[in-house]
């Protein structure tokens, strides 16, 4: 793949539908297409959806990242227990939080072109991907399908901040497990305190009899009696996992 003509034409291609609102979470690919409308002459507007399930490091991260980019967002909210299919944890749940984030950056901005950072190389069906289609939004990365590791590549070299791994609070429960709030905080509190001390990211899921497994680089699993209460350790199981 030739990035750099791939870039040319996503940039063309974005001037041509300004003014635009790109849908950013601090992840590989929408930090990819920020970089790109940062070194181009393009009216655009950068929105993050808080929707109580997004961890509270990647939150901190998307504030640092733009203000070492130099850029602002505007931070639109709802809670997700207002939707049924996520106050339920169901399958669909995807689907209607998305729709409800793409809802809420159009109201606010009803003549821009909203841009995200779906790509083609993603496998298996994906609940969102309905609601992408249905509101017409446009997605550069999956329609010049640009390989996610030449993105990774490509925004180290430049030493463009970006999150590698992460996803929202809700895959720490079992489907059909309603995501208790207090549950949600533990979680929170405790990823949050791993991603501070070692910059990287963990997984604490609950399993349907409530016991918590947490799934950390192997590189990390001995700064953990550092970082997390020793009452804490006691009550988990640990995984280590590849990310």
């Amino acid at each position: 793949m030739d990035l750099k003509k791939t870039v040319d034409a996503i940039s063309r291609e974005l001037e041509e539908k300004q003014p635009v609102v790109l849908m950013y979470s601090g992840g590989v690919e929408s930090s990819f297409l920020l970089k790109i409308l940062l070194e181009n002459t393009i009216d655009f507007q950068i929105v993050t959806i808080d929707n109580g399930l997004i961890p509270s490091y990647q939150i901190d991260f998307i504030k640092q990242s733009l203000q070492k980019s130099g850029a602002e967002a505007v931070i639109l909210s709802f809670d997700f227990k207002e939707i049924y299919a996520m106050k339920k944890n169901l399958p669909s749940r995807c689907y209607f939080c998305k729709r409800k984030m793409l809802s809420l950056a159009r109201e606010n901005f009803p003549n821009h072109t909203i841009i995200e950072g779906s790509s083609c190389y993603e496998e298996g069906e994906r609940p969102g991907e309905m609601a992408l289609t249905e509101m017409e939004i446009f997605s550069p990365l999956k329609k010049y399908c640009v390989d996610r590791t030449h993105i990774i590549k490509f925004l180290k070299k430049s030493a463009f901040p970006f999150m590698e791994n992460n996803t929202c609070l809700a895959t720490r429960f079992p489907l059909f497990s309603e995501p208790d709030v207090e549950k949600i905080k533990l979680i929170d509190r405790i990823e949050s305190k791993i991603f501070h001390a070692t910059g990287n990211p963990s997984r604490l899921r609950l399993s349907r009899d409530g016991n918590l497994t947490l799934e950390i680089k192997e590189e990390d699993l001995v700064k953990l009696p550092g970082i997390l209460e020793s009452n804490i350790l006691e009550k988990i199981k640990i995984k280590l996992r590849k990310f």
